[in-house]
């Protein structure tokens, strides 16, 4: 064993004489400490930019070895080297970077100024609107003029780009904290963005009335599925495992809040997670801990005029079931109320509607045609007067045929 030891002692002095050595050049039969060469510097790009920009360093005798590369904006050390050849250093500028002097440090061989870097401000979205007064604000007809209203866009259309979901205009009005444009031909409805020196944000959403289509995005909310819970639930109907929840911007009258969630002092219904339901489920249920009722009500209004035409509304469901004499309608009604659920088959105002029937699950639709610009209220509305009646939607759609 002493042997072992021994042999062991001598194995690991001869590896470290042999990185010593590694390290060093022979010079007149002496060792000297190995020298690595200066770093030449000859451009940095971009000099300007935002936290995560990515940076390009040109010059020469800069290795391949991106662990051997530190480089500090402001003093502040970029943590992602994303690459690094001798004649070029690819870095992301480190999220707290400060403007002024950027220094380049290589092995042990330091430049304390290569060149500067101007921090610049995130620019901010608030507010998209278009001025087309016959369809509203949130809609626009190529030619109408949009406004969008935020900080941080500059003065400069060589460095900002409006895309209306795939047109871009890179010309109008600029200024630091709004932006005027036209609206483009043959823009086609969806998500405008801003691109501001190479960052991108969401503007809002905008709808092309002549643009045929899945129009649900420009006028409905929490539609589909992740859905949201209303943030103005009281703790009260939290309990202890939250499951049954209010949805955001749905209106859920007192009848349909047929449900409880365990050590909850309030009820609340209208959106339901659980093992099977991760992402929740627009709900309205009586048995299974569920009281019956009369007349509930879940629905919403479209936030803006919807155009004369013709339109059809489908519904998900995951699945569904009606005992007994309950009743249930998936209705769209013009205006911004929900009729009585004894109301639904004969309500002037009632331009379409499906009721609920048997079991199972279905994605059910209807048709139905604006005369003239309005706004809809679309939901549910009926009475579950038999235990174990439900149903259970996972999206709505609204499309503008």
């Amino acid at each position: 064993m002493k042997q072992f030891y021994m042999k062991y002692s001598c194995l690991l002095l001869l590896v470290g004489i042999m990185a010593f050595l590694a390290g060093c050049e022979e010079e007149d039969g002496k060792f000297k400490q190995y020298v690595y060469p200066m770093p030449e510097v000859t451009s940095m790009t971009p000099g300007s930019g935002y936290a995560h920009t990515r940076v390009t360093i040109f010059g020469t005798n800069f290795g391949d070895q991106p662990k051997a590369v530190k480089v500090y904006f402001g003093g502040i050390l970029a943590d992602n080297i994303l690459s690094c050849k001798n004649n070029r250093i690819v870095l992301e500028v480190p999220e707290k970077a400060l403007s002024g002097d950027v220094s380049l440090q290589v092995w042990t061989n330091t430049i304390e100024k290569i060149g500067t870097y101007t921090i610049l401000p995130l620019p901010t979205v608030t507010s998209l609107t278009s001025n087309n007064m016959e369809f509203g604000s949130d809609a626009a007809v190529p030619g109408d003029i949009v406004t969008i209203i935020g900080t941080g866009f500059g003065t400069d259309w060589s460095h900002v780009t409006v895309d209306f979901n795939g047109t871009a205009v890179t010309s109008g009005d600029l200024e630091d904290t709004q932006i005027k444009v036209e609206v483009p031909e043959g823009y086609q409805s969806g998500v405008v963005t801003v691109t501001v020196n190479g960052h991108t944000l969401v503007a809002g959403t905008l709808l092309n009335p002549h643009s045929k289509g899945d129009i649900t995005f420009a006028y409905l909310k929490n539609f589909k599925q992740p859905f949201a819970t209303d943030p103005n639930m009281t703790e009260g109907m939290k309990g202890s495992d939250n499951k049954w929840r209010l949805p955001a911007d749905w209106i859920v009258n007192e009848a349909a809040r047929s449900s409880k969630n365990a050590g909850a002092s309030e009820f609340c219904s209208g959106l339901h997670f659980g093992e099977d339901a991760v992402n929740g489920e627009l709900i309205l249920q009586a048995g299974w801990g569920s009281n019956t009722f009369t007349n509930g009500k879940m629905y919403q209004t479209t936030s803006g005029l919807l155009p004369a035409g013709r339109y059809r509304l489908t519904l998900e469901l995951k699945s569904h079931e009606l005992k007994g004499t309950s009743v249930m309608y998936f209705a769209a009604v013009k205006g911004e109320d929900m009729p009585d659920v004894t109301e639904i088959p004969s309500h002037a105002e009632v331009v379409g509607k499906w009721q609920f029937a048997g079991s199972g699950k279905a994605t059910e639709s209807f048709e139905f045609v604006l005369g003239e610009s309005s706004k809809v209220t679309l939901g549910f509305v009926g009475s579950f007067s038999s235990n174990e009646s439900y149903f259970r939607a996972t999206e709505i759609k609204l499309e503008l045929l």
